[in-house]
Formats: C-alpha cells, sequence, structure tokens
C-alpha cells in the first residue's frame, strides 16, 4: 500500500549483493540501524521493499524480520514474515535479548545479585540497607530477592 510499483535503481545501488547466502548489507542512511531511502518524497525500509518486491505485500501489522539477525540485511533469502511476537520469540531462541548484565541499562552485575541474596538470607538486612550498598532501590532488591527480577540466576 503507497509503496513504488517498481524497486528503483537508488535502492540497489545502496544494497552491496554478495553471495546467495551472504548477507547484502545497507550502505544507505541508517535508522536506529535498520536502512531508510526516500522516494518520491516517502521513507522506507529497503528490506521491506525488496520483500514485497519477491514475496509480494506484508500483512498490515507483519514485520519482515532477519534470519540473519543483521538489521542493514536485505538479501531476501534472510527475510521472513511475523509478527511482534515471533520476532521477541526467534530473539529470544538466539539468546540475543538482554537479560541480567547483557542489558545495557543494568547497574548490577551477576555477582551483585548473589551477593544480595546471599546478605538477605542471613537475615541481618532489609531491602533498604541492601539498596543503600548496592545503590539501587528497595523495590528493586524486594523484586530480586523474590525473583521477579533476575529470575535467570
Amino acid at each position: 500500500m503507497g509503496r513504488p510499483k517498481n524497486i528503483p535503481e537508488d535502492v540497489w545501488k545502496y544494497i552491496d549483493k554478495k553471495g546467495e547466502e551472504d548477507c547484502w548489507e545497507w550502505s544507505g542512511l541508517l535508522v536506529r540501524g535498520y536502512g531508510q531511502i526516500r522516494i518520491n518524497y516517502k521513507k522506507y525500509r529497503p528490506h521491506r521493499l525488496i520483500y514485497e518486491e519477491i514475496n509480494g505485500i506484508i500483512p498490515e501489522g507483519m514485520l519482515v524480520c532477519h534470519h540473519c539477525d543483521n538489521r542493514k540485511c536485505c538479501n531476501p533469502s534472510h527475510l521472513f514474515l511475523g509478527t511482534s511476537q515471533d520476532n521477541v520469540n526467534d530473539m529470544v531462541l538466539k539468546g540475543k535479548h538482554g537479560v541480567g548484565e547483557k542489558n545495557g541499562n543494568s547497574k548490577l552485575t551477576e555477582k551483585d545479585i548473589l551477593n544480595i541474596r546471599g546478605f538477605y538470607s542471613t537475615g541481618e538486612y532489609l531491602y533498604e540497607d541492601l539498596g543503600e550498598m548496592f545503590k539501587i532501590s528497595s523495590k528493586h532488591i524486594s523484586r530480586i530477592i523474590r525473583r521477579k527480577a533476575w529470575r535467570h540466576l
């Protein structure tokens, strides 16, 4: 809907087509790691344009996901349709999600978590004490102790 009928040459000139199984990386403008191009004053993601060129219209609400997990890739054999949940499931299955220390927002290490739980188990520390020690809220300490946060440990 609203996309160009055929992919203009301008799109292909930014795609480094390598071997059939390799990633074909977009070398043009990137927005949040994904390729972007303007055609007739409208913005498009090139991997979506290429998917549609090969496979037809993308149904409403569907994502064009990457088997290769390379946001710049435009190789049609690396692209598949999925829901947002399918994309999350694929990420989790591949271990690409930010859990624990892999989460860029984490202030704590796995060692900190084990220490928090160990200190709390002695009965000598309150949530507030541990929060001050580790410079996080007592509410977050509670979530760690109850395994609502850092469940994987």
